[in-house]
């Protein structure tokens, strides 16, 4: 169900539930150097992984790499982001 379907009523209450961790995560995410990245490799390789499913991963958590040649990118702040999505994932 997305947060349009709902009735009126149930989208304050969800708002008043979300709302403060998503402050919080873009908070962080804004003490980040908007201009600094990673390399989509990297993050693979430390999680024992391949580069282009962690690009899938992090799409399904909500992050934005790109392609710039044959390497794949994510920046820093939107790498801030996913992690706390995988976080709530988990919990």
């Amino acid at each position: 169900m997305t947060f349009a379907s709902l009735p009126p009523a149930d989208r304050w209450a969800v708002l008043d539930r979300e709302l403060p961790r998503l402050i919080a995560n873009h908070v962080t995410a804004a003490a980040v150097d908007p201009s600094d990245e990673i390399c989509v490799a990297e993050i693979a390789a430390k999680h024992g992984i391949g580069e282009r499913a962690m690009v899938t991963r992090l799409q399904d958590l909500g992050g934005k790499p790109y392609q710039i040649g044959k390497g794949w990118f994510i920046r820093r702040k939107s790498y801030v982001t996913v992690l706390e999505s995988a976080e709530r994932s988990r919990g």
